[in-house]
Formats: structure tokens, C-alpha cells, sequence
């Protein structure tokens, strides 16, 4: 379909209708033609003109009556219609009005108002239509449930959704906030480095477990707009929450039934007495668990360093997953990134604050790339065509550093300048405040826990 705009000419005289196309011919519209009322709002349904010129007197169904059956047609009640008159009289231009007419021409036309007048209700015509279309794509935008934000060339919010708004607890829809620095206020912002080195890697927005509800994960997708705009890009926050919840179900039943790590009948019941009593890890049982298991199944030569006292204060992760994190490092440590590992290095410490437990793994490791080591947190996604998310297999520490994530850790990995090892070191907050048990046992709901089932 043509990109001009349509002039649907309707005059049962030919050479009024020849009279019109050559006033009008050149003028950057497409025309139409129709020789009776039935034809013209049977071509004007089908191709939706932009403005009609109408004669008043034509036999059988005169203008008058076109006119008002389309403006009772649904789809074209909002074109202009002008009527083309030799009636110059009040009486002809009211009953012209009372049926929808938007103006009058009258007979001879003078080419310049004819044109003129043409000119000026298609533009009218072209910014109503945009209005409309505008109010409609606000209406979608601002009830989408996910979260769209335009920001300035500064990185400035210039407007959110609701949904946005919510999540960022923005009080209104243009805020003129630093958008990465309001993120980063309640939220943990992932993968936002590894993007500057690697323009395919996805970011993500983490707002961490709290007590009154469970940690909520987003893919942030940010798409440049090209020219000169009020708009330098536009955000997207999309809900992933069920998706990882779903990946991290079937992670956790792959991992307890790969059996890497055989613990005795003894540890296995304090772990499933820890984990009936609903509380989180305490450090003086993740500290002997942690060293058999090192033990058991790391490289040879393997140890396990405490240093400092650790606080009697339970972990806010539940031993469960504090075990399944225990055992993704210590499978990295047996190959880290597809290569045979020596002998490890696990370190527990409180942190400068004491509000938190760091566990901290050296392998010697030669020849690693810091950007190499960074994916391996990467969550186990990728983008299909239709940019949804899709499940896939990574490395599994990746699951580990989720858990992390998700009750408002830290992940860092760190690489020997000179090559001779890599670092992973992980900071898990203790519980500030004593959490509520709740039926079916953890700390939050338990069929919102992490590994909950």
C-alpha cells in the first residue's frame, strides 16, 4: 500500500471528477474514484482513505446520506469529509453539519483554497491518527507487566511504567534519576561489567530474598534509539523469576542425584535436623561438612583455612543450599573451565563488618583469562530469535552464584597477575534478626524457598 495520503473524489459527473484529478495531480496524494454513493463506501471500506471529497447532488443516494453512513461506519467515522457543493446556502451547510461534514467547497473550486484546504485537513487527519495511536501505545505500555524506561543520553530516567515504578519505587513517571544508581539502591545488578567486554552477555536485576517475600530476578534488555531524540535508549525488565525458579528446581535434582559428595549417615542426619528446624547454616557445622567433603573429593593436597572467629549467628542461606554451593566450588576445583585442577585453597572469614561469611577458593589455574573466568557466573540462559529466554546447560558454579545472589551476596572472581591462579570468593550475609519458622520448615515460605519443592 502506498505511503501518500488517499483522497477518495466521489461525483457521479466525470468531468467534475477529470477536473478534480487535475487540480489535484502532483500534490503528493494517491486518488480514488467513485461514481455513486454504493461505490464510494464500498471503496472507502476497503481502503480506508484519508480524507473524501463528496458531491451533494447525486442521484440516488445523494451526499448528504453518504456522508452519514460513514460516519456511522466504526473504522471510518473519523475521516474528513469535505462536501463539494453548488449550493451556497445556510440551510444546504447545516444539514451538511448535522451529518458529519467537516467543510464545505463550493462550486467553481478555486485551486488554491481547494488545495490549501485539502492540505490542512490531512494534517489534521495525520495528527489526530497519531494522537490516537500515541494514547492507545501509552495505554499498553503503562499496564504491561514488564517494566519499560526511556533514558536520556545521561543515563537519567525520562519516564518508567507502573511496572517499573513499582519495582524501583519511582513516585513518578518522568523522574530525572540516575537510572544504574537507583537500580543498584535495593537490587544487585549482574553481568553489567562482563557487557562492556562482551556486548552479547545479558544483564540482570537481582532484588535479594528478605523475609517478606522471596528474591526476584530480571533480564535487562536496552535498546539504543537511533537520531536525535528525547529518548537515548529504552529499558526492558522482564520477570524471570518462575524461569530461573524452574531451571534451579531441575539443577537441584540433578545435583542430589549425581551423588559427588558421599556423607555420612551422621552428617546427613545433622543436616536434615538443620534444615526441619528452620534455621539458616551455622558456621560451627559448615565448617567440619566443609572440610570432609574437601577431603573426600577435591584435589589431592587439597585444605581448608578458618580465619578469624566466625560468629555463633546462623547464615541467611539454609545448610541445604549452603551444601549444593559447597559442592559446585568443589567440582569447579576438580576442573575448573573444562581443565584438570590442583591442589585448592578453601578460606572462611568473617568480613570487615562481621554481618557477613566470605568463602574463598584459589585453584592454581595458568594461562586464565579474567573475562574467561567472569562467564562462568553467567546464569544459564540464552536469547532465542523472538528474544525470550531459554534454559540451557553452563557451567554449574553459575547456579551457585545465583543462590548468592538471590539472598543479597556477593560474587567476585579475581585472576594471579602474573597467571599463576584464579579466585572465586563468596559473601554470604549471617542473619541480622531471627527469621520466623513457617510451616513446612525455612525461612521464607517454603514453596518460595530456593530449593523449595
Amino acid at each position: 500500500m502506498s505511503a501518500l495520503p488517499i483522497v477518495l473524489i466521489v461525483d457521479d459527473e466525470q468531468p467534475c471528477r477529470d477536473t478534480l484529478e487535475a487540480l489535484l495531480t502532483n500534490q503528493d496524494v494517491r486518488l480514488l474514484f467513485a461514481a455513486n454513493g454504493q461505490d464510494a463506501l464500498a471503496l472507502a471500506r476497503a481502503e480506508l482513505p484519508d480524507l473524501v471529497l463528496l458531491d451533494i447532488m447525486m442521484p440516488g443516494m445523494d451526499g448528504f446520506t453518504v456522508c452519514s453512513k460513514l460516519r456511522e461506519d466504526p473504522v471510518l467515522a473519523e475521516v474528513p469529509i469535505i462536501l463539494v457543493t453548488a449550493l451556497d446556502d445556510r440551510a444546504s451547510r447545516l444539514r451538511g453539519i448535522e451529518n458529519g461534514a467537516d467543510d464545505f467547497i463550493v462550486k467553481p473550486y478555486d485551486r488554491i483554497e481547494l488545495r490549501t484546504r485539502i492540505r490542512a485537513l490531512l494534517r489534521l487527519n495525520r495528527y489526530r491518527r497519531l494522537h490516537q495511536e500515541r494514547v492507545k501505545f501509552d495505554w499498553v505500555v503503562e499496564h504491561a507487566d514488564d517494566g519499560y524506561l526511556t533514558l536520556d543520553r545521561h543515563g537519567k530516567m525520562t519516564y518508567a511504567n507502573a511496572a517499573a515504578r513499582r519495582e524501583l519505587h519511582l513516585p513518578t513517571a518522568a523522574t530525572r534519576r540516575d537510572f544504574w544508581i537507583t537500580a543498584s539502591s535495593d537490587h544487585t545488578v549482574v553481568g553489567r561489567q562482563l557487557k562492556a567486554a562482551d556486548p552479547s552477555a545479558p544483564i540482570y536485576l537481582v532484588r535479594p530474598e528478605s523475609p517478606n517475600g522471596t528474591g526476584v530476578w530480571f533480564y535487562l534488555d536496552q535498546f539504543t534509539v537511533p537520531g536525535d531524540t528525547a529518548a537515548d535508549s529504552v529499558i526492558r525488565l522482564r520477570d524471570i523469576t518462575e524461569e530461573r525458579r524452574m531451571r534451579q528446581s531441575l539443577w537441584t535434582f540433578r545435583t542430589t542425584q549425581k551423588h559427588k559428595i558421599r556423607v555420612s549417615a551422621s552428617k546427613a542426619q545433622q543436616r536434615n535436623q538443620t534444615a526441619e528446624a528452620g534455621r539458616g547454616a551455622k558456621p560451627d557445622e559448615t565448617v567440619p561438612v566443609l572440610q570432609t567433603w574437601v577431603e573426600q573429593a577435591a584435589p589431592a593436597g587439597s585444605t581448608v583455612a578458618i580465619h578469624g572467629p566466625l560468629p555463633e549467628r546462623g547464615l541467611v542461606v539454609p545448610f541445604e543450599c549452603f551444601a549444593l554451593v559447597a559442592v559446585e566450588l568443589i567440582a569447579f576445583a576438580r576442573k575448573p573451565m573444562g581443565r584438570e585442577g590442583g591442589p585448592a585453597r578453601f578460606a572462611l572469614r568473617p568480613d570487615e563488618t562481621h554481618e557477613n561469611m566470605t568463602l574463598t577458593l584459589r585453584i592454581p589455574l595458568r594461562g586464565a583469562d579474567a573475562t574467561e573466568l567472569a562467564k562462568i557466573w553467567s546464569p544459564s540462559y540464552r536469547i532465542r530469535k523472538d528474544n525470550s529466554l531459554e534454559a540451557e546447560e553452563t557451567h554449574p558454579a553459575g547456579e551457585a552464584a545465583s543462590l548468592i545472589w538471590n539472598i543479597g551476596g556477593r560474587v567476585q572472581t579475581r585472576v594471579d597477575p602474573n597467571g599463576a591462579w584464579v579466585e572465586i570468593e563468596l559473601t554470604i550475609p549471617y542473619q541480622l534478626t531471627e527469621l520466623p519458622v513457617l510451616a513446612g520448615g525455612g525461612y521464607y515460605r517454603d514453596d518460595d524457598s530456593l530449593f523449595g519443592g
